[in-house]
């Protein structure tokens, strides 16, 4: 199997472009492909979408919502706005969702609890 070292491999599995740094490459079928753990890559873009300086586009919103494995509906009732509106701001796609900035925090806060609820501390 050929493997090859790059600087930079832009990555659009997710729905949006998530730009990887001095990573592995292998060639699988002649198609070159990253050879990283992709539960963790899913992992450390939640995170980084919760501390993201700007608002958040339709398909990061899609992301979040089938990461934690919920409905439209669901993910609605979680944070107070309807199924028509998570639609809504899903459909946006790359552009901005046009969340109300306080349902966007609490998107984020959410993220950051639900992500790290999984971590065990032992003392």
């Amino acid at each position: 199997m050929e493997k090859k070292k790059i600087r930079q491999f832009i990555y659009e599995g997710l729905g949006f472009p998530v730009i990887l740094t001095n990573i592995y490459l292998v060639k699988k079928r002649d198609v070159w492909t990253p050879a990283i753990d992709y539960n963790k890559l899913q992992k450390n873009v939640l995170i980084a979408l919760a501390q993201k300086s700007g608002p958040l586009t339709g398909n990061e919103v899609h992301f979040i919502r089938t990461y934690f494995e919920l409905t439209k509906g669901n993910f609605g009732k979680r944070f107070g706005v309807t199924y028509r509106t998570v639609l809504s701001w899903e459909k946006t796609g790359d552009r901005l969702a046009k969340i109300h900035p306080k349902t966007e925090l609490e998107i984020r806060l959410f993220i950051l609890e639900r992500s790290h609820a999984d971590c065990i501390l032992v003392l």
